[in-house]
């Protein structure tokens, strides 16, 4: 063996090099901090985009009133809430209407909401437009007590005041030749105003709404080439409103006007003679809506009661809608003195005893 060899193999040092030690020392160091950068970085990520905004649960309790301004952002709408405390915080809004398509039909106007909402909550209630404040809708056939009671929920007014313009509607804008009276001028229609709104402004809008559609269709105009007055085309159409059903309307509206021309033979030796005999116009008024009236209530005497006077009631029963209207003017062709109207069974009759007949199958049909 070399000498060399020898030295090299019995005195070299075990182990690694000098400084080894503290190299894998500096690596761990290392590897320590990357993680903890990626630790940060992951938290940073988790807390700015994965992690749920701040959120209330449920549909919250209390209420409190919220105004959504024309052409307000999603995020604008999120303060708004938030700083009310409708909801927790804005981004859980926003996360909430991102997620939902139907965040891109909010209106502008004033909601009845609650305190401490989910997000998900609040956005359903400011997408569902009858939780407007002040929204108030007036439907076919509605009675104008019914229409001020829903305007004075909706505005927060008392109903006292839109019971007083009813008594005295002078100040509302009436044709002239509405007799004073407010019955049948309330266009269904959906409206929007503002809470307080007085009970004087509501009607006038409902009327003015009412004579645009007039105006439209020309409806003096049209009435008066099928030989009525607009105004009893209006207590025809609140009639085929409370009577039959929109598909009706039209032969109804025929029934209506051969009992009152009464040139039909059958009229007159079925003693109908001119009487409309509607129950529609008793319960309008006694402000019911009974299917079965008493033998007291149908002789009993008024204006209203269409079964001992002859011809249309003194004022429309309801606010009749533009299907009504226009069957009114527009009656179909028909011989027909009697009708059985009700959801699913329609039979108009001739006589008397077509009638009786029409009355046991309808009677049959639900069982009876």
């Amino acid at each position: 063996m070399s000498q060399v060899g020898l030295t090299m193999t019995e005195g070299a040092p075990t182990g690694g090099p000098p400084g080894h030690k503290k190299s894998r020392a500096a690596v761990w160091i290392a590897l320590v901090v990357v993680f903890a950068l990626l630790a940060v970085a992951a938290w940073f990520v988790y807390s700015s985009f994965l992690k749920s905004a701040p959120d209330y649960e449920g549909d919250g309790t209390g209420s409190v009133i919220i105004k959504v301004e024309s052409g307000q952002s999603i995020p604008a709408i999120g303060n708004t809430l938030a700083s009310k405390n409708v909801v927790k915080s804005a981004d859980a809004f926003v996360d909430a209407a991102s997620d939902d398509p139907k965040a891109r039909t909010i209106q502008a106007g004033v909601y009845k909401m609650k305190l401490e909402m989910s997000a998900q909550a609040a956005l359903n209630t400011l997408t569902n437009p009858s939780n407007k404040a002040g929204v108030v809708i007036v439907t076919e056939g509605m009675r104008a007590n019914k229409v001020a009671q829903v305007a004075s929920d909706a505005t927060g007014v008392p109903l006292a005041d839109f019971e007083k313009v009813i008594a005295n509607p002078s100040n509302v804008g009436l044709p002239t030749w509405g007799n004073n009276h407010i019955e049948g001028f309330l266009y269904p229609a959906t409206y929007d105003f503002e809470p307080g709104t007085s009970a004087t402004a509501v009607f006038k809008t409902m009327v003015a709404k009412f004579k645009e559609y007039a105006a439209s269709i020309n409806l003096e105009r049209q009435a008066a080439a099928s030989g009525q007055s607009p105004y009893d085309v209006l207590k025809i159409a609140s009639i085929l409103e409370a009577e039959s059903q929109p598909a009706d309307y039209a032969k109804v509206a025929r029934v209506i006007d051969n009992r009152i021309a009464c040139t039909l033979p059958a009229c007159k030796s079925e003693y109908i003679q001119g009487r409309l005999q509607m129950d529609s116009t008793i319960n309008y008024a006694q402000n019911t809506s009974d299917i079965n009236l008493s033998k007291a209530e149908l002789s009993a005497d008024g204006p209203y009661n269409t079964y001992k006077n002859k011809g249309l009631p003194p004022t429309p029963i309801g606010n009749p809608g533009a299907a009504a209207i226009e069957a009114a003017l527009n009656p179909a062709p028909g011989n027909w003195l009697y009708f059985v109207s009700d959801q699913g069974f329609t039979e108009f009759s001739d006589t008397f005893a077509q009638q009786k007949a029409a009355e046991e199958k309808y009677r049959a049909s639900k069982g009876q």
